[in-house]
């Protein structure tokens, strides 16, 4: 996972309830070699979310940021069954042994955990 570990997994047990969740995940790729490391990611990592009980929602190309300071290329949105069921699949070792197609594909980025709104 990007930025330091243990602020991620501090912060998502901060997440309250064991609900459906969706991650969002906003990336700039490195410049020339990014786009390649992230296709192999991707095709990597979907059969671990599938076992995970996740499913992407949505993956697309940024364009602009209307509103803030955006400056980013990737957007995707996946939603786990639960925070557990997220932190299963990146602890997994199949997941550590795939990792290094996201690091290497991505400059920076941002994980926001997004829970829906209770009826």
């Amino acid at each position: 996972m990007d930025g330091n570990i243990d602020d991620v997994l501090t912060r998502l047990a901060e997440v309250p309830g064991d609900t459906p969740i969706d991650m969002l995940n906003l990336m700039r790729l490195v410049p020339e070699t990014g786009k390649a490391s992230f296709a192999a990611y991707s095709k990597a990592v979907a059969p671990l979310i599938g076992k995970a009980g996740g499913k992407q929602l949505y993956s697309g190309r940024y364009n602009k940021a209307l509103m803030g300071d955006g400056d980013w290329q990737v957007v995707a949105i996946v939603r786990y069954p639960s925070k557990q069921a997220f932190l299963d699949m990146v602890n997994s070792e199949a997941y550590q042994a795939i990792y290094h197609h996201r690091r290497d594909a991505i400059e920076a980025a941002e994980l926001h955990a997004v829970l829906p709104f209770t009826r």
